[in-house]
Parts: C-alpha cells; structure tokens; sequence
C-alpha cells in the first residue's frame, strides 16, 4: 500500500535533508544531531533518517489508535514555482486551508500542516517530513534551562487546532494531562539521537526527577491561555528544579497538538533638544509644531510601568482616570483616555512609564509649553499598565494591543524587550499577525540596550518582530552619534534592525512621584533618563503627527485640507520614517558607522526630509502610495523627474514598505514570506539601483530604500516595484521624495517582458479643471456589483445622494424612526455615587443604526448617563474580558417621574452606531448611583428576543432580591434601519460633478488613489498623458 512504501522511501534517505531543515528553522536539532566522529556527516544523515522513520511509525500508530493528525513539514521544491501556486497546490492535495508557512523562496515553498500520516503519503509531487520533539524546540531551550535563565514558556497550538477561547482551555487541559506517558516514549526515541544527548536525558528524565517535587512545581506554575498558545510563567525558586522544567518542555514538544516550544527571560524595561531633531534634523526647530502638528486627534498606545495620572503633563481637572482590566475608555478626557491594569495600576517614584508617556503625549494641564512637552504633545494616551509585584508581565498580543485599538490607538509604543532573545519567537509571530489582520496598527518597539563593545545580534525581541519599527539610540547632537549601549543588528535570521534610530540620551520628560500632586516643571515634576526606551516614544509620536498630517490633507502641498484627508495604512507610517533617516556621524566608542549597516539602521529620524510642510520654503516634494495591490509577477513603475529649479536641492529618496504574514517561530532564513522588490533605474541610462547598500535585489527584509544623494536637474528616474515571489497578492505603501516636478508620477503595470513605454512628446494633458458627467453606463448597481473596488467613490456628496442605499449612508435620507421598549429597576439612591450598570442583549432582523435612548427615570434626581454596545450576545460577552465596549452616549440628566420622556439622542450626547442584519448585540446602561447587584433576565416578549420597529423587548429585575423597593427605568432604543423604503437607490446614472475643482495635475500626484477617474471618457481624453491613453487619444 501507499503508505508503507513512503515509511521505504523514507528510511532509506528523508525526503528533505537535515542541512536543509537546519536552513529554515532555528530549533534543537542542531544540538541533538551533534555528532563528534571522523564520520560525522554521514552519521548525522543516519541518525535524522532514524529519527524520522521512529517518528513516522508513531504518527501511523496515533492514526491508527485515535485517528487524530500529527504535524508535518510540506514542501514543494519545484524551481521557480510561485508561493501562491505551491500553496494553492498543497491545501488542495491535503484539503486543508491550515497552512503555517515557514519559508518562500524561489526553489522551495514550505509550510507545516497537520494532517494524517495515510493522507500526507498521497501527493508525489511533494516533500514531507513528521516534525519530531526537537524540530519542535527553539534553539538553545535545552541549555538555557540548566542555566536557569528561563522563566517562561510559550507552547504554539499548531494551526486549525482551537477556534475560540473554551476551546483553547480545553486543548490546555488536554494537554498537561498523561506526562508520564509521554516522558517514556520521549526517551526511548532518543536512541536514534547523538550518545551525548541521549545520556543526558536519561539522566535528567530518569534519574534525577522527583515526580513530587515535580509535581508541586507544577502546580504553583501560572497558565495563561489563549487561541494561539498557552504560557506558562515560573518563578526564580522554580529554576533550580530544571529536571522538572525539562519534563515539561518535553512533554509539550511530543504532544501532537503543539508546532512550537520556546522559553523566555522575564522582559525588561530598556530605559526637548530631542522633539527639534526629529522634525527638523541639524537646525532642531520644531516646524512641524508651528504649524499646528502636534498629533491633534490621534491616540497612541503604550505599554509599561505605568503613569502618574496627576502630574501635570497628564492631569485633567475635569476627568478621573478610571483603573480597570477591561477595555474602557473615556474620549472626552484631556490626556489619558484609558487605563488596562494588566499590571497592578500603581506607578513609583520616577516611574519608568510616567517618562515614556511624557515624551510621547505629555503637555502642562495649563495649556504652556512645557520643557517636558511630548513630541505629540495634542495626542492622548491609552495605557497598558504591565507592571506588578514580582516586576513586568508579558500578556498575549491580543489583550496587550486589543483595548487601545478599540479606544482609537493606531500606534503602540513598547519600551521594553525580552532579554537575549535575538530570534523571531512566537511572540513575534503573534505581533506580526495582529499587525497584519490590522493593516492600520503600527508597532514602535524600543531595539534594546545590550550593544556596548560594539556587539552584533543584540537587537531583542520584539524588536525582532518583521512588521513593526524597531528603534535605536543616539545623543542629540548635529549629525547624530550612535550611543554606545544601543543594540546592535542583525536579527538570528539575518533582517536588518534596529530600523531607524532617534535621540535617546539624557532625555527630559514627566516624572511620576505618588507622594505629590501636581508637580510640574517648576515642582519636580521632570526627569532625565537614557536609553532606547526614550527614544522609542519620540519615534512613536512622529507616527502620531504622521497620522494627523494625513488625516487633515497636508500630503498634497503642504497646507492643510481636511477634504481629501485620509487614514493611511501603518506601512506608509513606517515607510515615511524609514524614508527620513539620516545618516549618522559615527558610534560612541569611536567605532566605525555606515548607511544602512546593522548599528542605525535606515538612519536617525528627520521628518522634514519625507513630508512636505510649506513652512521652510524649500521645494522638496513627495509621492505616497497607500496600500497599493501587486500580486506574483506584477511590476508597477512610478516615472518621476528632478527639478531644475535653483532652490531645490537634495537627495532623491524612494522606499517600500509591506505588512508582511506572519512567519513561522524559530525561522532562520526565510522569515519574510512575500517577496516584493525595490529598485530604481535612470533614463538614458542601463544597470538597475538596487536598495539597502546591495548590488544587487534584497530577499530577506520587508523594508527597502534607495537613495541617490546627487540626483542631476532634469534627470528622470523610474521606481520600480516588483511582485517577486508571493504566497498571495500583497499591499504595500511607497513614498518617494526629493526635487520632484508638479507633474511627476505615473503608473504601469508590467510582467516580466514588458517594459515601460516612453511618453508620447505630443500627447500632453489638459490645464483648466477635470469636469466628470458622462460615467459611462456606471450607475448605482454597477457601483452595487463593484462597491469593494470603487468603495471610495462613496466619499462624494454626488454619488452617497444618488446611491445612499450602496453607501450604506441612509442618514442622507428622511427615514422613519423605529423604538423597542425597554423595562428595568433601578435600587433605591441611598448609596454613595457609584457606578453600576444594566445590561440586555438584542438580535437585530435588519440593518439598523443606533441612535440615542430615551428613558423614563421616577427618581427626581440629576444622574450621569453612559451607554455602551458590544458585539455579540450578553452570555459571550460576559464571559470575555477582553470585549470591547464602544461608548455611544454620554449625557447628564434629570428624572421627571413616569409621565415624562428623557431623550438621550443627538449628535451631542449620541454617536451612530451600525448594527449589521441578524446580529447580536449587548447593551449597557450605566447610570450614577444606582444600587449595586442588579440581576436582568430577557422577557420573551416580541418574537425570539428581537427588536424590531413597533415591537417591544422587555428586561425584567431579579423579583425577589428586590421585593417592592426601587425605581423603574423604562424607555426606548432610538434607531433607524437601512432598508427603509425612503433609502433607496436612483435609477439613473452616477455623476460626480464636484471633481469639477480638481486639475490634471491634481490626479497625477493622486493617481495611485484616485486612477479610477480615467475610467471616463472626459477625464481620460481630457488627462491622456496621465490616464496612459496616449494612443487612444483623438
């Protein structure tokens, strides 16, 4: 059969080697094939043969006892095979979508995937091996444990294993369960591993351990739990017992569930001349902060120490800051928005977080500038407090990142890193994924303070992380000198870190002191601290004024226009910063430096050098392309020109930036999945530029630059973006900045045999303004069909009137309001002010908007009323702590008695809310000084629990807990509904006359988002040059 001439093929030699498995993954087999003989080579493949076949029998056994699936490494080594292809070709032989890639490269496309020995043996056009124990361990686990430098360990659930967190909880159990099973079958394996290896297990498996000591160990261990992994955390007493810890490691590595092992040291943190370098570089004036960008309307997130909420870069007279492990957040706060005590909530003298959070938002409560004012000082803050007793907790991604998203954060500044861990670990897995999922978050993590004496791979993790901005530190002085304790590059598999660098010694900035109140910079309310954890939070505000600087339309000639304002994607962030480094003068410690070399990365941060801000004269213009689509093969060329004007000077500067899947733990030489590839070439001239100081196309980071310093007047150059080798179509955002011409950009799309053609010298656009009335045969049900590509349409008043319906923008609309009734008791307000909530769920039968509440309050008192929503019904929600709670109302009012109607409703008081078709839906009314302990049940009034117009939800109170004490609040869920007969659609033709205002030019520096435009026939006879249509042209 099949399957036993695969167990042969297998024994004879593996199908893939162990010099090649060694290749892509960092693990122990290194250490457990290690073999000292004249003939080791060969007995190194004699022993991997073994060990795979052993393994190979055990997952036959397993599929033949339980019929459960084990974890293989899949390969299709077929030379030139696109990532997409090989991936689409291995999920259909396996049938399964769970696929883990590990490597993608021109000669082999890998991934590991769960699944039957008896299936794995089908395909004959791929490679495939189990993974054994060791595969499964990060490099050096082994040892790090006998010298007790681990604290924590990360077990990664192979893919497709759990779906939500019961599951996960579930999967755990499981797992810790039947270890003196696993520990036999794991020794008796080890026959088949170096006599060295061998010896030792026996010894620290057999002879050593003490099962109850062991097992007392294990149960003081702290678990935490989710979709992704369980991690264990052990203290320092625990270490000694490293017999017990080896059990452990072993028995996660041979369970079927698990793909990854890793252990980990506790994280440690990585301790206003600063806020002018970075905006304005040698000169230090801060131009950007005198024109009104100061990250206004932006919220960044941090996690640390903590902060003291009342020193005066903080403090809010007008708001408490409310401490609490669930994702709240009060908007209308001054500065600190949201407080997630992960950590115990309390932040010492001089407390290390309280700096951070100055140098990002910080801003004197009295409205004067500060000598500790935060370089996006108009910003607020949501807190991750990771602080408590026993020193900094490491959480799971999800609940570090979740609630500040939720609260508005697009930006997450972490100072602090995992001690000699220079890998890409689980943990950066699970960043990169969270990043990925959410394209508009970006990562500013502090690159580490282990550099001195010059020492290589010392950036730590997560700074090792693919997707987000390591930084490192320098002093403040003209042309910048590397401090010397600012870590070094590269990461274990080669990317290129720390990504820029920023001022990070002798830094001012707030300072906490619980004993005092107020303190400001005249009280001892400032501090000075050095590190990398300094100059992170100024990298972190720089993407705040980023933000905003879009956000409010500064992108296209450097003044303000909130009409064409944007959000743009993290990777255009990235790209702007990495786009702005400037290269340093040298290392403290006298040690050599260079561009893109492995101490500074792309170089110190310098906004002035990437966007254009009309306040210093200069010319200097740019091109941001955000989140443009290029899939395997594609190549898109942007064409630009160097100005001849005398006043313009400077280098030409283009670099790419993509948020690329995240990778496999441990991976060694293919950590970067997608392949894109930068490089310029000049008109008139052959050879190709290549980024990052190579000569030749970079394979192995997802950021890349090309700098010419000298760019000649007059010269044209073409940037080029390449789809090299992609396991699926990917986004990625570019700026290109320098002496540009007005009309500069222009967009094609090749394969490999095309090239870009010359314009046409006689095909030249029109001056006067785009008029657009013909749309040829587009109307509303076309903009229906087409609505994921030409969503952005909807963002003219013309086309949201004719199509409110597609726009999903009904409010534009007259529409007929709709209640559902709502009952509940409130306790008798005899209690101090307190806060207390009501909560019910609803099913929604339609689309429908929340709009506001109105109550019916028979106290005859003033009280405070907030409403929240969360998605889902009341019994998942009460069960995550992690559910995010949106605010929707907020308003103070009076009780009027049972016969008067209190509107809570209003742009004032209320923010729409969406609620999608048959959804479900938790709402909580909180109101001041109610009685605590209220108990609602749904009444099943109205039919399956579900509000509809005219139809009534009823909450009920506990009856008895209460007996007739208390008073009712009863009232009405406002909304309005999407389907609504007065919402829909014209018949006729879609016409965008407001793009009346714009020029041919205009869409040429926007054509990379607006190109949709040449779709009609007057812009693209109109703008030929710029539509590419030259030969079209009449």
């Amino acid at each position: 059969m099949k399957f036993l001439s695969l167990l042969i093929t297998m024994a004879s030699a593996a199908p893939i080697p162990l010099d090649r498995f060694q290749a892509m993954l960092q693990t122990e087999v290194q250490h457990e094939f290690a073999v000292n003989h004249p003939h080791s080579r060969q007995l190194q493949d004699d022993l991997w043969d073994a060990a795979l076949q052993h393994e190979l029998n055990v997952a036959a056994e397993r599929e033949a006892l339980e019929h459960t699936p084990s974890p293989f490494l899949v390969c299709d080594f077929t030379l030139g095979k696109t990532g997409d292809l090989c991936r689409a070709d291995v999920g259909a032989e396996l049938k399964t979508d769970d696929l883990l890639p590990v490597i993608n490269k021109f000669d082999q496309t890998c991934f590991i995937v769960e699944a039957l020995p008896s299936v794995i043996a089908g395909p004959t056009n791929l490679a495939a091996i189990p993974l054994t124990a060791e595969m499964k361990m990060g490099q050096n686990l082994v040892d790090q444990i006998e010298q007790r430098q681990i604290q924590r360990m990360d077990a990664t659930f192979c893919l497709g294993q759990v779906q939500t967190d019961e599951e996960a909880h579930d999967l755990a159990a499981r797992v810790l369960s039947e270890r003196e099973r696993h520990l036999s079958a794991f020794v008796e394996g080890r026959v088949y591993r170096s006599q060295e290896r061998e010896g030792f297990w026996r010894r620290r498996l057999q002879e050593d351990m003490d099962e109850a000591i062991c097992e007392s160990v294990y149960a003081e261990m702290e678990l935490d739990i989710s979709t992704s992994s369980l991690s264990i955390e052990f203290t320092e007493e625990h270490t000694r017992y490293s017999e017990c810890l080896q059990a452990l490691v072993v028995h996660l590595a041979t369970r079927p569930e698990i793909c990854f092992v890793g252990g980990y040291q506790r994280i440690q943190l990585l301790n206003d001349v600063s806020s002018g370098i970075v905006q304005d570089g040698e000169n230090k004036n801060k131009l950007f902060h005198q024109r009104g960008l100061n990250g206004t309307g932006q919220v960044v997130a941090m996690s640390d120490t903590g902060v003291d909420v009342d020193n005066c870069y903080f403090y809010d007279p007008q708001t408490s800051v409310m401490k609490t492990r669930s994702i709240r957040f009060d908007p209308s706060a001054r500065k600190i928005i949201q407080y997630y005590t992960f950590g115990d909530g309390y932040e010492g003298p001089s407390g290390h977080g309280t700096h951070v959070a100055g140098t990002i938002v910080g801003h004197r409560g009295d409205g004067r500038d500060g000598r500790g004012d935060g370089i996006a000082k108009g910003a607020k803050l949501a807190v991750f407090d990771m602080q408590g007793p026993e020193g900094m907790r490491r959480p799971h991604v999800l609940e570090m990142f979740e609630p500040g998203y939720v609260a508005g954060a697009r930006i997450h500044s972490a100072s602090w890193g995992i001690p000699n861990e220079n890998r890409y670990t689980a943990f950066d897995r699970d960043i990169d994924k969270y990043l990925y999922d959410h394209p508009d978050f970006l990562f500013v993590v502090a690159a580490g303070n282990s550099g001195s004496g010059n020492i290589r791979n010392t950036v730590a993790s997560p700074a090792t992380t693919k997707n987000g901005i390591a930084v490192g530190a320098t002093d403040n002085s003209i042309g910048g000198i590397l401090a010397e304790f600012s870590s070094r590059g590269p990461t274990s598999d080669g990317r290129m870190k720390p990504d820029v660098v920023a001022p990070g010694l002798m830094i001012t900035s707030a300072r906490a002191d619980p004993s005092l109140r107020g303190e400001c910079d005249e009280s001892n309310g400032l501090v000075q601290m050095s590190g990398t954890s300094m100059a992170t939070p100024l990298v972190a505000g720089v993407a705040a004024v980023i933000r905003q600087y879009f956000a409010e339309g500064w992108y296209e000639n450097g003044s303000k226009n909130q009409m064409i304002g944007y959000q743009p994607r993290a990777s255009l962030v990235k790209a702007i910063l990495i786009n702005s480094g400037e290269n340093l003068r040298g290392v403290s410690g006298s040690y050599p430096t260079e561009p893109y070399d492995m101490q500074q990365g792309f170089g110190r941060v310098n906004m002035k050098s990437s966007l254009p801000h009309g306040g210093d004269g200069s010319d200097m213009k740019a091109i941001f392309v955000n989140a443009q689509r290029i899939s395997s093969g594609d190549e898109i060329t942007y064409n630009v020109k160097i100005n001849d004007a005398a006043v313009c000077s400077g280098p030409l500067s283009a670099t790419l930036v993509w948020t690329d899947p995240a990778g496999a733990p441990f991976c060694n030489m293919g950590c970067v999945l997608n392949d894109l590839d930068l490089f310029l070439t000049r008109k008139g001239r052959e050879g190709k530029i290549f980024p990052n100081n190579l000569n030749q196309a970079d394979s192995t980071n997802n950021a890349e630059r090309v700098r010419i310093e000298n760019p000649l007047p007059g010269d044209t150059y073409s940037v080029h973006v390449k789809g090299t080798e992609l396991l699926a179509s990917q986004d990625y955002s570019l700026v290109i900045s320098g002496c540009l011409t007005d009309a500069t950009i222009k967009d094609d799309v090749t394969n490999d045999e095309e090239s870009v053609a010359e314009h046409d010298a006689d095909c030249e656009d029109g001056f006067g303004l785009i008029s657009i009335n013909d749309n040829m045969m587009k109307n509303c049900t076309w903009l229906s069909a087409n609505i994921d590509e030409y969503g952005f349409l909807c963002s003219y008043t013309d086309i949201v009137s004719e199509c409110p319906s597609t726009c999903n923008r009904c409010s534009y609309k007259q529409l007929e309001i709709g209640r559902g009734f709502i009952t509940a008791n409130l306790g008798s307000g005899t209690a101090p002010l307190r806060w207390y909530g009501i909560t019910f769920d609803l099913k929604t039968r339609a689309s429908l908007t929340f709009q506001g509440l109105s109550l019916y309050l028979s106290s005859k008192e003033a009280f405070r009323v907030q409403v929240f929503i969360s998605n889902g019904d009341r019994n998942s929600v009460e069960k995550n702590p992690l559910a995010a709670w949106i605010p929707v109302c907020d308003a103070v009012v009076t009780g009027a008695g049972t016969a008067k109607e209190i509107k809570i409703e209003g742009s004032e008081h209320c923010r729409p809310f969406p609620m999608n078709e048959n959804s479900f839906f938790t709402i909580q009314v909180e109101v001041e000084g109610t009685r605590p302990g209220l108990i609602l049940s749904k009444h099943n009034d109205g039919m399956d629990h579900v509000v509809h117009v005219n139809e009534h939800m009823v909450i009920r109170s506990g009856g008895a807990a209460f007996g007739n004490e208390g008073y009712t609040l009863d009232g009405f869920v406002k909304y309005t509904t999407a389907d609504d007969d007065n919402c829909r659609d014209s018949s006729g033709k879609v016409e965008i006359q407001e793009v009346g205002a714009k020029s041919c030019a205009w869409l040429e520096m926007n054509f990379h988002r607006f190109r949709h435009l040449c779709d009609t026939t007057q812009v693209a006879s109109y703008c030929p040059r710029t539509c590419g249509v030259c030969k079209e042209k009449q």
